[in-house]
């Protein structure tokens, strides 16, 4: 997403950004500035997720290990990328498959996140929910669980318990039962 965005007026910021610290490169808190004045990509993510992409991002384009970026890593890593594109187009996706199924429960908000699951369950969680929602295979609803604590902002099953553990923004996880979704 972040090198999609960057235009020949952006690249061109870039260089020069990388030009006025001669042969050094730029800094991980160099390069996360100056990314951050060219590009706005808050249509896209949370300031704090944009920062946290520009870093591993850095720690990817560095590839000597110096702890700063020059400009030769830098084009070099974005040739590569185009080398490697066709890997990430949609025809390079084998096992894709359409199901023409539609979820068609009520939100209050938007999505936060939906994850398949080892178990063959998927699980949906809207912004500022204290609820999880637990799905089949053809997205039909099979239990809702409600959180006590916080609003929900992870759920992860374990399989080997056969349990879902919930974190909340309360710093709490709790763990559910898998089969009669009561809390252990």
């Amino acid at each position: 997403e972040i090198m999609m965005s960057l235009n020949n007026e952006k690249i061109a910021t870039l260089r020069k950004a990388f030009e006025q610290n001669d042969d050094d490169g730029l800094s991980l808190a160099e390069f996360v500035h100056v990314m951050t004045s060219i590009l706005d990509m808050s249509h896209l993510m949370t300031a704090d997720q944009f920062a946290a992409n520009l870093i591993e991002f850095f720690d990817q384009v560095d590839i000597n290990g110096d702890g700063a970026m020059e400009w030769e890593e830098f084009t070099s890593f974005i040739v590569e990328m185009g080398m490697n594109e066709h890997d990430h187009q949609p025809d390079a996706i084998s096992s894709y498959f359409f199901i023409a199924t539609k979820e068609t429960g009520n939100h209050n908000a938007y999505v936060q996140d939906i994850r398949y699951h080892k178990n063959d369950t998927v699980t949906m969680f809207d912004c500022d929910s204290k609820q999880v929602r637990i799905y089949n295979q053809k997205l039909e609803l099979i239990h809702t669980i409600h959180s006590s604590s916080g609003h929900v902002q992870c759920c992860e099953f374990l399989v080997s318990p056969n349990l879902y553990a919930i974190s909340t923004n309360d710093l709490s996880v709790n763990f559910y039962d898998g089969n009669n979704y009561q809390v252990v």
